[in-house]
């Protein structure tokens, strides 16, 4: 009935978890970035072409 569940035989320290959380803000950072450019870089292009 039920699948055995995967199961990771050495649980993550401490400093794993850590480090993960940290690349994955950092990403995160990097994406909200490039989409606050994207929304710039469009709003500039609109004001310039007198799109309203």
């Amino acid at each position: 009935m039920n699948a055995p569940q995967d199961r990771d035989p050495a649980p993550m320290s401490v400093e794993q978890i850590r480090a993960r959380q940290q690349a994955r803000a950092r990403v995160m950072a990097w994406l909200l970035v490039a989409f606050v450019l994207l929304v710039f870089a469009i709003a500039f292009v609109r004001i310039q072409g007198g799109v309203e």
